[in-house]
């Protein structure tokens, strides 16, 4: 009986392990296939369209997309597989091309592994894969499952099954030392151990221009604009990009909205909709790139916003958000500087 509370605490023990560590997944938008290299390490042995919850050893990793297609070329990028609080996290990522043909890894969907499931979920053991299925709506789902079995011989007999599928995870153990035997199942629902399901959510905008401004839901739509005349910005002589910029307490309203959403996509939703009504300060474009988690939306974000922020011979101010040196890079050469 001994040996059985072992080998049940040795199975615990790791599952909690590698739930802890981050996981990331993979897939192309256009349906090439590729490999995946991360930090030296060739994770599918052919290439794929989606690669999924690899379990990452480190917070960040480098990683290489390389494509089936030899004419296409390899991506090379560093990713982060922890949020803003340092907290592991199941992070997808989706190959594409951006407006230029240029292909980059972006982070599409991310989720703490303490989390419940919400629309996605990571398992944190390696899946057999099965093909997505398409379901109403336009969604996609990917299901899998995974059975192990651990036996070892000689004078004492011990049998280990193991498999998972959804939040669930069975596990039957048998022991015989030649003297006795005995036998244990054991069910249980282990956080980060589940199927995967990806859900697209649809957002209509509705932008209008009148004289009030109120916030509406994002059934309705974003952010109305409104008639104002704000100050001028204090000390400035530089070019200016749009007029009226927003007022301290509309902008206010406009980042608890965006800070109130719990997935990347939704905020950057939101984010554009107030963008497209609206004139911000660098000082306010800074402040919601750091409402992102990610440095891919911080500097999406950040040229989207260039045309549309008033101050913008104070868009260097926004070099100190980004971690990379080459996100800095990609931002100049976006806005001509």
């Amino acid at each position: 009986m001994k040996k059985v509370i072992l080998i049940l605490s040795v199975i615990l023990v790791a599952l909690g392990m590698q739930a802890q560590k981050p996981m990331a997944t993979f897939f192309s938008e256009d349906g090439y296939k590729f490999w995946v290299i991360m930090d030296g390490k060739r994770m599918n042995p052919e290439p794929q369209y989606r690669v999924e919850n690899i379990v990452m050893d480190n917070d960040w990793a480098k990683v290489k997309i390389i494509f089936e297609d030899a004419n296409l070329e390899p991506i090379e990028k560093t990713i982060q597989g922890v949020d803003v609080d340092g907290n592991p996290s199941s992070v997808t990522w989706v190959i594409k091309q951006n407006n230029k043909g240029k292909w980059k890894v972006t982070a599409s969907s991310w989720k703490k592994l303490d989390e419940p499931a919400a629309t996605e979920s990571s398992s944190s053991v390696t899946p057999v894969e099965k093909q997505a299925e398409p379901t109403p709506g336009g969604q996609s789902k990917t299901v899998t499952t995974q059975t192990t079995t651990t036996t070892t011989s000689g004078p004492d007999q011990s049998t280990v099954s193991m498999s998972a599928g959804g939040n669930n995870v069975s596990m039957k153990i048998d022991v015989n030392d030649g003297s006795e035997s005995a036998n244990m199942d054991i069910n249980m629902n282990v956080p980060g151990i589940s199927s995967q399901q990806e859900t697209t959510s649809t957002y209509t905008t509705v932008t209008t221009t009148t004289t009030t401004y109120e916030e509406s839901t994002e059934a309705e739509g974003g952010f109305e604009s409104m008639e104002e005349k704000p100050n001028p910005l204090p000390g400035y002589n530089g070019r200016v990009g749009c007029d009226n910029p927003m007022t301290t307490d509309r902008f206010a309203k406009a980042k608890s909205s965006i800070g109130s959403k719990t997935f990347e996509d939704s905020k950057m939703t939101v984010a554009k909709q107030i963008l497209k009504a609206n004139c911000l300060l660098v000082s306010q474009v800074k402040e919601i790139m750091q409402l992102f988690t990610y440095e891919d939306d911080k500097l999406d974000f950040a040229i989207e916003a260039y045309p549309k922020t008033y101050d913008i011979d104070n868009y260097y101010e926004l070099n100190d958000v980004f971690t990379f040196e080459s996100s800095i890079d990609e931002l100049n050469e976006a806005i001509g500087q």
